[in-house]
């Protein structure tokens, strides 16, 4: 669709490649008299990618053994957004152990881009799910699944950190996002947590807006199958933007800066609640590089976990790969009086110096989706964004209860956006965990990856108060898959431990920590 009149040798405008969908509201003139009125009906504009260039499959990571589960097969265009047309024809070549119905689906019109279709695993193991697109006749592997070879836990994905038309910065309706989570990200949990109030635009959310998402988030939550969180971004630009998750059964409330004014004063208003608080880009300090992100109060226990990445950039230290925003810093900043868009190194600001100061922080990435282009993360010309970021949390059952208990417990992870799974234990004590040293003998140490892409290197970082951060490095040679333990034979007192892990494609997974008392 081209807007504007070209008669005289404009160009118009067209719609850019991306997704969006759009009202369109007539008002009209029927009588001639001058007075227009809204015609009743209306139309949608609906926006999809461009023809679909390859096919993206996505799968649960722990499916249960001969339980039949969803996985969700979408067609991308060249810049990575669906491919909404897409009519094709895909075929599931066989695979021992794995069973696929028919093995061959049609796209209908209806799918607009993104299937979901079903499968069974029969056989404990390691899998990739293969999906053939007849057109090309290429085949697209979906991301790794292991079934029945671990006990307890499960791993889920989602993301907890994404925005809506209500918070006054962007441009998806809620039900939008809920429905693109479930059907499109094949997400196992999400929330959309609305801004309180931005300092520079947007209004506190009201009562009716309010109400509204709160019933929509209930209206989406299906245990077992998509879970979904109450909540909402604190937006204090001064002193850091934090997200608090409300736990099942709580009546979610919302604070605004301008009246709850400091972490401090959050945490009283929130006294007698269930809930969990999550900082988020912390070294992203927008005009306020030389004020340190404030993490509250250090005994705030509901501050139980970390947003280490998102599409901002990555705050877990500051040398890490994928700063935030590049340190590319908008012109208007300058005129401020600031010179630099991120937090400055040794001031407190990034994940691993809250870690060191005694937080206790487990590991989470998210998106910080504003959808200003679909799916896609997209550089504006003075800021420079990263694919979003995913979650992953270790839970029993994918129930909000569930979730939320994991998420608790710190038995959480973050990637970049990749679905590599990693387990990470310490003594046999899941990522998370605080424990005791065992009787004197040195720390067990046991790591396990499988990732999308080979593993480039696998680090295990320790830290202790009197050597700081150490190190051991793991090079990964190219595989998929590593698994391997060592016992720390330095350890000599208090210490905690993580692990990195560094694909050949650039993305990168964090466990939580474990915390080990002499």
């Amino acid at each position: 669709m081209i807007l504007g009149d070209r008669s005289g040798g404009g160009p118009g405008w067209m719609m850019p490649a991306g997704e969006a969908d759009a009202d369109l509201v007539v008002y009209a003139d029927e009588s001639g008299s001058g007075e227009y009125r809204v015609v009743p009906s209306y139309s949608t504009l609906e926006v999809g990618g461009g023809p679909a260039a390859s096919l993206k499959v996505i799968s649960p990571s722990t499916p249960g053994l001969n339980e039949e589960f969803t996985f969700v097969v979408r067609a991308e265009d060249n810049d990575g957004f669906l491919s909404m047309k897409y009519t094709g024809t895909v075929s599931i070549p066989p695979q021992a152990g794995i069973e696929f119905g028919n093995g061959i689906y049609t796209f209908l019109a209806a799918d607009k881009g993104a299937a979901k279709l079903k499968a069974r695993i029969t056989k404990p193991g390691t899998y990739n799910l293969n999906v053939r697109d007849d057109v090309t006749n290429k085949t697209y592997s979906s991301n790794p699944l292991v079934v029945g070879e671990t006990a307890g836990a499960h791993i889920y994905w989602g993301d907890l950190h994404q925005h809506d038309t209500m918070g006054k910065d962007a441009n998806r309706a809620p039900e939008w996002v809920f429905q693109r989570n479930k059907n499109v990200d094949g997400f196992d949990f999400a929330a959309v947590s609305i801004h309180d109030l931005f300092e520079y635009w947007g209004i506190s959310p009201d009562a009716g807006e309010l109400s509204y998402l709160n019933e929509l988030t209930e209206r989406y939550s299906d245990a077992g199958k998509f879970v979904t969180f109450q909540g909402y971004e604190w937006t204090n630009l001064p002193q850091g933007h934090r997200n608090i998750y409300f736990a099942e059964g709580e009546t979610p409330v919302l604070f605004s800066y301008d009246k709850v004014k400091s972490p401090d004063a959050l945490r009283t208003s929130l006294a007698g609640k269930r809930y969990l608080v999550i900082p988020h880009h912390t070294a992203w300090r927008f005009m306020y590089s030389n004020s340190p992100y404030n993490w509250g109060p250090p005994d705030w226990e509901e501050t139980r976990l970390v947003e280490i990445y998102s599409k901002h950039g990555s705050s877990d230290f500051f040398e890490a790969p994928s700063p935030i925003h590049h340190d590319v810093t908008p012109f208007f900043i300058y005129l401020m009086g600031a010179t630099s868009n991120r937090a400055h190194k040794g001031d407190g600001s990034y994940v691993r110096e809250a870690l060191a100061k005694g937080f206790k922080l487990g590991i989470i990435a998210g998106g910080d989706n504003h959808w200003a282009r679909g799916s896609k993360s997209f550089g504006t010309g003075i800021t420079q964004d990263y694919p979003n970021g995913l979650q992953a949390v270790m839970a029993t059952d994918l129930t909000r209860a569930g979730l939320y208990e994991a998420m608790w417990q710190r038995h959480t992870y973050g990637t970049t956006g990749a679905r590599i799974i990693i387990d990470f234990k310490v003594n046999g004590s899941l990522m998370g965990s605080e424990i005791r040293a065992d009787n004197g003998n040195p720390p067990r140490i046991y790591y396990m990856v499988k990732g999308t892409a080979p593993v480039q290197k696998i680090e295990i970082w320790k830290y202790s108060k009197s050597k700081g951060y150490e190190v051991f490095n793991f090079e990964g040679k190219g595989m998929l898959a590593a698994e391997s333990q060592f016992s720390d034979n330095e350890f000599s007192q208090d210490s905690f431990y993580f692990m990195k892990v560094v694909q050949e494609d650039g993305n990168v997974a964090w466990s939580s920590p474990v915390w080990v008392q002499k």
